[in-house]
């Protein structure tokens, strides 16, 4: 050890006592990092290092340590090896995991965690020969201790499934009471957690069924085990010496009896046909060709000359060898019931799964096809838009010339008064003066003529060009465009402007118009607005009006199971539900489809197939509409999740929707693989409502209340 100064060797000192008393406690017994090596790559597997957020590509020779991210995709998978050992994990596709822990302590105990969310893994551990060492696979449900073995785990659907072919594998549930032994798993042997069963017990533990293995692993899991036969052989036969000799007993609640030689030899037997049926197995499924799998047994064989495995001559795999003969009919039904729970439960995945796909691929065309009606329909919308403001503005034109025209002859008429000096004379609107000089008619009177012409004006509602606007705020902005000479004008939302005033008209310096706030009058609905105005001869021109429709605003929001307090004190494979709820959507409001874009941070996980949005508290019909849900990971930017559904068996819209109803129901999980908290926001970022016409539906709130979170962070290193 290099020497140190006084200085740094108290340095030191304060950091190790602040270890020790902090949340960093767990590894301050850290000796050293180890180092997982990238043996081979298959396909495309992502790896997220330690602290980052930008996934990569990984490649082989590239080393991983503790905190690393790994994600295979589909017909994917990676081989790692302990730099340091011979222990190797096979990962399978679809696979979402992180190294936990990967140290060697000061006690020389060598501790590897894996912690798996969901996929599949085949590891082959060395005999862990220092009783601190440990190897551990952590998945939603159950811990599950390694001490020696060769075996399989896999965690999807909510299911647990994991095999030994030689080996302990000791398994505690992660949610149940805690208390107890842990369920054990000889060679041979399975065990099955189904969802909603919390703890893992030897009730759990049955025979291995070779055939439901060989039909489910992948060809790479296979190849694996296959590879591993000459190591999986001689720590079986070492496993039965130790029973003989005594240096290790048997857990009776497993429902094994080796009480006697024979049963022992026996049992050695029938794990050696349990390895020929899996060679077997892959050349009848065509898992493996017939002859790689000749290679691998060839090569096993060679240490084995004297007892070899003979693919030519297999007997089955025996379910009965080695269990107790009086819980051996109980283990054997337990067995079938569980497989056949498995299997109804993985079917039913796959069908809602397959269902969900075909959904999706159904709802992406007609959303597609919506979508091109939209923008024909939008395209029409738009040119007629442009046709009524063209109309509009030739209205508009002409009247600004009659306008000028008038002032025109006003000031005319006053310039003819002051040449003869007499009173202003009332020009005729039918006879104007050519090049405005001329005299005026020979026979019109001298004498003055009272202006009898009102103004003349338009008024609109928050200045909008629609034909029907609307609005959910109470204040809106009137827009009164008026002829010049107007000197006054009037509102109210009564034609007989009852009660209402004359205000002074004053021009906005933004244009020739008047804009004048106004607060509706209570109660939705439709509203009319009348304006009246007035010049300074007191000449008062008749209403003018434009309507709007009140409504109330159209909400989507979001909501927990969890109160505030519980979000911000989330820990590590908590989970909750969250709601999508939407209110207020009256008849003018009412749709057909519905998209919302949800964000929220990586260390939080959706289950986009598990969610729920049929039921009396749900918007939508089953047997008449569809929907499909994405989650999308962006490396350090926000993960993005959308859900859609729309109608599709009638053209009617959906009723009102006059109190909360919610639209979909979508179970989250904390993951945080950092040793820090890390806070987020789980935020609407998009929200369309389209109506069975294709308009859309304005005015949806939807941004008021984003959930606040915290996950705690991970405490490993033990």
């Amino acid at each position: 050890m290099k020497s140190r100064s006084v200085l740094s060797v108290m340095l030191c000192l304060t950091l190790l006592i602040s270890l020790l008393t902090g949340p960093l406690a767990g590894i301050a017994n850290a000796k050293e990092s180890r180092a997982a090596i990238v043996v081979s790559v298959q396909g495309t597997v992502m790896v997220t290092k330690a602290g980052g957020s930008s996934p990569f590509r990984a490649v082989e020779e590239m080393s991983l340590n503790q905190g690393d991210h790994i994600r295979t995709e589909e017909g994917s998978r990676i081989v790692l090896r302990v730099a340091d050992g011979e222990d190797e994990v096979t990962i399978g596709e679809n696979t979402e995991m992180y190294i936990s822990s990967l140290v060697e302590a000061d006690d020389g105990g060598k501790k590897s965690k894996l912690k798996m969310w969901a996929g599949s893994l085949w590891f082959k551990v060395k005999k862990l020969v220092n009783a601190d060492d440990e190897f551990e696979v952590e998945t939603p449900t159950a811990v599950m201790g390694v001490r020696g073995s060769n075996g399989y785990i896999e965690a999807r659907y909510g299911q647990l499934f994991a095999l030994m072919t030689s080996g302990v594998l000791e398994t505690r549930g992660t949610s149940g009471t805690g208390t107890g032994d842990p369920a054990r798993v000889y060679p041979g042997q399975q065990i099955i957690q189904l969802p909603g069963t919390p703890d893992v017990g030897a009730d759990h533990v049955t025979p291995l069924d070779v055939q439901s293995f060989i039909n489910e692993a992948t060809p790479e899991v296979i190849n694996a085990l296959l590879k591993s036969i000459q190591q999986i052989r001689e720590e079986n036969d070492q496993f039965i010496r130790d029973i003989a000799d005594g240096a290790k007993e048997i857990d009776p609640s497993t429902g094994l009896a080796l009480a006697s030689e024979d049963d022992l030899r026996k049992f050695g037997e029938n794990l050696k046909n349990l390895l020929a049926n899996v060679a077997k197995g892959a050349i009848d499924t065509k898992k493996l060709s017939e002859s790689s799998v000749h290679d691998l047994i060839d090569k096993a064989n060679e240490k084995y000359r004297h007892d070899p495995i003979d693919l030519g001559n297999i007997k089955p795999f025996d379910l009965s060898v080695g269990l107790d003969p009086n819980v051996q009919k109980a283990k054997l039904d337990r067995l079938k019931e569980l497989q056949e729970q498995r299997e109804r439960m993985k079917q039913q995945e796959k069908q809602l799964e397959e269902i969900k796909k075909q959904q999706h691929a159904a709802l992406v065309e007609r959303l597609e096809a919506e979508r091109k009606r939209l923008e024909e329909a939008n395209r029409k919308a738009q040119e007629e838009r442009e046709r009524l403001a063209r109309e509009q503005y030739e209205r508009q034109l002409a009247q600004e010339e009659r306008t000028r025209f008038l002032e025109d002859q006003r000031k005319h008429q006053e310039e003819l008064r002051r040449q003869e000096g007499g009173a202003p004379v009332q020009p005729n609107p039918g006879t104007p003066s050519p090049g405005g000089s001329g005299g005026s008619d020979s026979g019109g009177d001298p004498g003055s003529t009272p202006d009898t012409t009102p103004p003349t004006g338009t008024v609109k509602i928050n200045n909008s060009s629609e034909s029907a606007p609307t609005t959910t705020l109470p204040a809106v902005t009137l827009y009164i465009a008026a002829s010049s000479d107007t000197a006054k004008v009037m509102v109210s939302e009564a034609l007989d402007f009852a009660g209402a005033s004359w205000i002074p008209f004053q021009k906005s310096s933004e244009g020739d118009f008047m804009a004048l706030s106004h607060q509706l009058s209570s109660g939705y609905g439709s509203k009319t607005i009348y304006v009246k105005l007035q010049d300074a001869a007191g000449n008062v021109s008749a209403p003018v009006s434009a309507s709007i429709e009140y409504k109330v605003q159209p909400t989507v929001s979001l909501r927990t199971d969890k109160s505030a307090q519980e979000m911000m004190e989330l820990n590590d494979w908590d989970s909750f539900q969250l709601d999508i709820v939407m209110n207020n959507f009256a008849a003018n409001d009412a749709f057909y489809a519905v998209e919302v874009e949800l964000t929220y941070g990586s260390e939080l996980d959706a289950s986009t197939y598990g969610y729920t949005d049929s039921g009396d508290d749900y918007i939508f019909d089953p047997d008449t509409s569809v929907s499909t849900a994405g989650q999308q990971r962006n490396g350090n930017q926000p993960t993005v999740l959308t859900y859609v559904a729309t109608k599709f068996s009638t053209t009617d819209n959906l009723p009102p929707i006059s109190s909360e109803k919610k639209l979909v129901t979508l179970s989250f999980s904390a993951m945080n693989d950092s040793q820090i908290a890390k806070q987020g926001t789980i935020q609407i970022t998009k929200v369309t409502v389209v109506n069975a016409s294709g308009d859309a539906i304005a005015g949806i709130s939807f941004t008021a209340n984003p959930i606040l979170y915290q996950v705690a962070g991970y405490a490993g290193g033990n």
